[in-house]
């Protein structure tokens, strides 16, 4: 409960933020506002809000945060079963990583899913079971 709060809070202060300075930080306030609708099991809103994240990220021009929010949409897909868009977004995930030039996060992304950089493998998402 008490993360819950926190993040309520941190939305309202990114909201103000936002219309500010809509490239800085919508990506952002639509990220955590995609999060915390995953958390109030609004399932329909979270994949607006990553969708809006990633394409004001890639508006801005942010491509770590672009990154992030493709990872994170990954990675709420894989909780709720659909591997196909898992795969799709946590490929472009590590696509955008590498681009960025963040290496060791492309890297740790391919240990958990060895066949990412294999572009003629099927759709399925293979979890390394190993810790890392």
């Amino acid at each position: 409960r008490n993360f819950m709060k926190v993040a309520k809070s941190c939305l309202n202060e990114l909201k103000i933020g936002q219309k500010n300075s809509p490239i800085n930080l919508s990506h952002s306030y639509y990220l955590l506002k995609a999060e915390y609708s995953v958390a109030k099991k609004k399932h329909g809103l979270a994949e607006r809000f990553f969708s809006l994240s990633i394409r004001h990220a890639e508006e801005g021009k942010v491509l770590h945060e672009q990154a992030l929010a493709c990872e994170r949409f990954g990675f709420y897909y894989l909780r709720r079963n659909n591997h196909e868009a898992a795969y799709e977004q946590i490929r472009a995930a590590y696509e955008l990583y590498r681009k960025w030039g963040g290496r060791a996060k492309s890297e740790s992304l391919k240990k958990k899913f060895p066949h990412l950089a294999d572009a003629r493998r099927n759709h399925q998402v293979h979890i390394n079971q190993k810790k890392t």
